[in-house]
């Protein structure tokens, strides 16, 4: 009783505390640049869109009286960032730039609910969809239409081709123009159907403010919403033209022979499961198929052409496998020549199976679909769509975002560890957390039936829905328990927040298209077993003879040849291959033998004598390393270096330089963002600290609150990048923006001894010893979660969230890292950076100056742009490339803000050299800091970091003695 007595006065004078106004706001009107300026300008919306048609009473839903409205988009009444364009495509048109707005002043002859239709094309320039947010009268009207996506259209560059050993090698996407027509509508495929916006009776205004990429906008039209007719009806009137079940020979459309996509990912893709694929080339790899795990986010269109002789019915059906969601039903919808022919196609359903398998689009009882088709080219474009699960995703998103609420406001009393001894008496201090948790409980319960009704079995993950509803019910059952379950809470919460992404997913493979009278006609889609065992078989002793595992050379013809090796992934070195084909080669007449290694084995194949010539995507320490080896060539002595060296910062070439010499390129550069939870810093009346002082001061706040902030650290046995390892980073930073430098004397002897970097040291080790902030952390769930609203991050972070937590996308934001002050009054930002880089080897080398033409043109803008730009096509916007080309950078596909964060802070970098026996550095700053931070009694930092500086010295002075004295 004295626990729960104490407890409870404590937590009165919490809340009490946190009620109060803090003193502590700042201004969100800074001039630091964020990437969500167009947030905090205004345009978002945090209504529903099923709350905001639910506001609507059903006489105002109606739309029997309402009459189309064509927008005639030359005629705007305001506009910024726009251009006319008289002939593009052949059709005139609106430009709207990265940035713009256009505003439309209309009359509505009747109020009401309307959808949206828009004529556009993306243009040449960028490779990201254009986004746009809509407002209505001066406003978003719901969050949905803060983030309108407009996709562009992709095609293969080329024909499928074979590399020297006889082997498919995939072609590169490319994006090109083309008018589309599109209903607005859910980026996230939520709601399948347009949506739908309100107009009031008489004068409205409608603007389209760009988030994202130009587009030229051809036209708007708004009308009452449309439903697609049913097929009975659509037959019906297909056989009053005079339409009769055609004759004509069944159509084989291959998969990978796709004319247009949404999205580059959608590319086509080998598939060696069975002998049935089509085209099947034994054991050579050929591209035979389509989709697969790329074909599974809404909205991804892929587009085939099917050629018709004599108007007709024809039924369709594809041969295909889902085989990536054990337990679940992917979902297509389908269209021809743009239009969903009939209702009954807009949600065509996949079972889950291991096989390949023919399906006929039909009705639930077998009977095959005809579709009326005139005599021509005809376009059918299948796109996944979520279906029943679309609500069901909805609810658990939505679900999740009250339950996060809940766990903050716990947590704000609780502690994210709490006693678990103790008595909260959260049910008496946050009554309204139980509310919550009885009306959740009841949601999930719903939805975990729901679920297991439409797949028809229970999964996994109707079962983490159940468990959930189940552990919410016992908390208002038993609210003493939730203190000590409190853990167990927040990993339902993360699986939730996970099964979002995992629910949306609709994979399917697709081998060919038929079209044609199909019934009884169509062939196997699977080998028998006599074909299976041969197919087998045949593999098995291929396997012996067939190195599928070898990059290979790009030219056999050519007689000046170098050879390359890269110390990253597959999917990299098959990409770099590629265009090594169709740019390096055919442009110099040098030929490449490119090979992958480990990046453990460069240094020992180097140190035994065998090297490449070139070595690219190398650690940012090994150009130093194997310089003082003297086993690479001196790139300052090219005479073209400097131009050459222009392409980056300054800051970017500093680690690679040894003496005067000059021993790496760049490749990427990365260093560290502020990300923050907007959401979470405005509830709590602050904005992101513009100083370490105001960083301080924010963190009481949040802390009064039991959230946390978050500084990088790693271990340093782990981590690999050279000199910036451990917590170095962070330490780093303090170092620079008090003007401190690692060494002195040229590399010769630490710094660390100077007053400058004592204090830099004392005060990044106060944030973890008298702040108590996290070592180690999971950044993406406890950012996710709220329990960590602000964070210091490599800015590549950026792409893992837009990837893994669209469910807080519009709530954060990143900004340039907190500085510190200066004489002068201005603001110090520097931080050091991260990175790789290509360098070239001296020994055996007989084509230095065939090896310095290939490093020039793997640095250079386009190509780097065109590597960034493949990577993400092939793995996706998680993947995005952080270039330290300049050029190059500006042209990935970053928003306007984003790009000015990143830029922003990019100037700010300062190189970190290296140099002999310099990893000793972050080894013994890691040890001062462990004996400051985690040993009891702890040592004061001036104390340990001077009683680890002799060893660094001791270090240095040894490899200066072996490496360089000697020379």
């Amino acid at each position: 009783m004295k626990v729960k007595t104490f407890a409870s006065v404590f937590v009165f004078v919490l809340i009490f505390s946190l009620a109060a106004p803090t003193s502590l706001v700042f201004s969100s009107t800074n001039n630091l640049p964020r990437s969500d300026e167009n947030i905090i300008s205004g345009i978002s919306s945090s209504t529903d869109y099923e709350d905001y048609l639910a506001s609507f009473n059903s006489n105002e839903k109606s739309s029997e009286s309402l009459t189309p409205i064509t927008i005639d988009v030359m005629h705007y009444s305001s506009a910024a960032n726009v251009e006319p364009v008289g002939n593009f495509l052949g059709r005139s048109g609106l430009l709207t730039k990265d940035n713009s707005t256009v505003e439309y002043e209309i009359t509505a002859p009747h109020a009401g609910l309307y959808t949206m239709y828009i004529e556009y094309s993306s243009t040449e320039q960028g490779s990201s969809d254009p986004e746009r947010a809509l407002l209505i009268n001066g406003s978003v009207p719901y969050n949905t239409a803060g983030d309108l996506s407009f996709p562009r259209l992709w095609k293969s560059k080329t024909e499928i081709k074979q590399d020297p050993r006889g082997n498919d090698i995939r072609p590169f996407q490319i994006t090109y123009p083309q008018w589309q027509t599109l209903f607005m509508r859910d980026a996230r495929g939520f709601n399948m159907k347009p949506l739908e916006f309100y107009l009031n009776e008489g004068k409205n205004t409608i603007a389209l403010h760009a988030l994202r990429e130009e587009m030229i906008i051809g036209s708007l039209t708004l009308q009452a919403p449309e439903p697609y007719p049913a097929y009975d009806q659509a037959l019906k009137s297909w056989q009053q033209q005079g339409y009769t079940p055609s004759d004509a020979k069944i159509q084989f459309i291959e998969g990978e022979s796709a004319i247009a996509t949404n999205d580059p990912t959608l590319y086509p893709i080998s598939d060696r499961s069975s002998p049935k694929v089509s085209p099947y080339r034994g054991s050579k790899i050929a591209i035979n198929a389509i989709g697969g795990n790329n074909w599974k986010k809404s909205n991804q269109q892929i587009s085939w052409t099917v050629h018709i002789d004599e108007a007709g019915l024809y039924q369709l059906a594809l041969k295909g496998k889902q085989n990536l969601s054990p337990g679940r039903i992917s979902y297509r919808r389908l269209l021809i020549d743009g239009k969903v022919p009939f209702s009954e196609v807009e949600v065509i359903p996949f079972k889950y199976s291991t096989k390949w398998k023919n399906y006929l689009f039909g009705d639930d009882h077998g009977d095959p679909f005809w579709f009326g088709l005139e005599p021509g080219e005809h376009t059918i474009t299948l796109e996944p769509v979520l279906g029943g699960l679309g609500e069901i995703v909805h609810q658990i998103e939505e679900s999740v975002a009250s339950l996060n609420d809940a766990y903050r406001q716990i947590i704000a009393i609780t502690g994210s560890t709490p006693d678990a001894y103790r008595d909260y008496a959260l049910d008496e201090y946050l009554p309204g957390i139980m509310v919550v948790f009885e009306r959740e409980s009841k949601m999930l319960s719903k939805l975990s039936q729901s679920l297991s009704a439409l797949t028809g079995s229970r999964s996994s993950e109707s079962a983490l829905i159940k468990n959930s509803s189940a552990q919410l019910e016992s908390f208002v059952r038993k609210p003493e328990t939730i203190a000590k379950r409190l853990s167990s809470f927040k990993s339902n919460l993360a699986g939730m927040a996970t099964l979002i992404l995992t629910l949306g997913e609709q994979p399917l493979t697709i081998d060919y298209i038929m079209a044609g009278r199909l019934e009884g006609e169509m062939p196997k889609a699977e080998a028998n077993i006599f074909e299976r065992m041969s197919h087998e078989v045949r593999i098995f002793v291929s396997s012996f003879f067939e190195d599928y595992d070898a990059i290979g050379t790009v030219s056999t013809e050519q007689q000046d040849s170098i050879d390359l090796w890269m110390v990253t992934g597959r999917d990299q070195a098959q990409v770099v291959k590629q265009m090594i084909e169709q740019s390096f080669t055919p442009q110099t007449g040098i030929s490449v033998n490119l090979k992958l290694v480990q990046s453990g084995n460069l240094l020992p194949s180097v140190l035994s004598g065998i090297n490449p010539d070139v070595a690219i995507q190398v650690g940012m320490a090994d150009p130093v390393n194997y310089a003082m080896r003297g086993a690479l060539m001196d790139l300052s002595k090219f005479k073209d270096f400097d131009e050459v060296k222009g392409r980056f910062l300054d800051s970017a070439v500093v680690p690679y330089q040894l003496a005067d010499g000059v021993y790496g390129l760049p490749e990427t550069q990365s260093f560290l963002l502020m990300f923050y939870r907007r959401d979470i810093l405005e509830s709590l009346g602050i904005a992101p600290p513009q100083t370490w002082d105001e960083m301080v001061h924010v963190l009481s706040v949040l802390q009064e609150n039991n959230l946390e902030i978050g500084l990088p650290f790693s271990n340093v046995e782990t981590s690999g990048y050279g000199t910036l390892n451990g917590g170095m980073e962070t330490f780093m930073t303090f170092l620079l923006q008090k003007g401190g430098a690692l060494y002195r004397d040229g590399g010769r002897v630490s710094n660390l001894d100077s007053e400058v970097a004592i204090k830099a040291f004392d005060q990044w080790s106060s944030f973890y010893s008298n702040y108590k902030i996290p070592l180690v952390f999971d950044f993406a769930n406890r950012f996710r979660l709220g329990e960590m609203p602000l964070a210091i991050q490599d800015y590549t972070a950026y792409n893992m969230l837009s990837v893994f937590a669209p469910e807080i996308k519009g709530l954060w934001g990143f900004t340039v890292v907190p500085g510190t002050k200066q004489a002068d009054g201005s603001t110090n930002r520097a931080v050091p950076f991260v990175g790789t880089s290509s360098i070239m080897f001296k020994k055996d080398n007989d084509h230095p100056e065939e090896s310095w033409e290939f490093l020039k043109w793997w640095t250079s803008a386009n190509v780097q742009e065109l590597y960034g730009r493949e990577m993400e096509n092939l793995q996706g916007a998680a993947a995005r490339y952080p270039t330290a080309n300049v050029e190059a950078l500006s042209r990935l596909p970053w928003t306007t803000s984003e790009y000015k964060v990143i830029r922003t802070q990019m100037d700010e970098v300062v190189g970190t050299p290296e140099v002999p026996g310099g990893y000793f550095t972050p080894r013994h700053i890691d040890n001062a800091f462990r004996s400051t931070v985690m040993t009891q009694p702890p040592k004061s930092p001036r104390d340990a970091i001077l009683d680890y500086i002799k060893y660094i010295n001791e270090e240095l002075e040894i490899k200066q003695r072996e490496f360089v004295n000697r020379k």
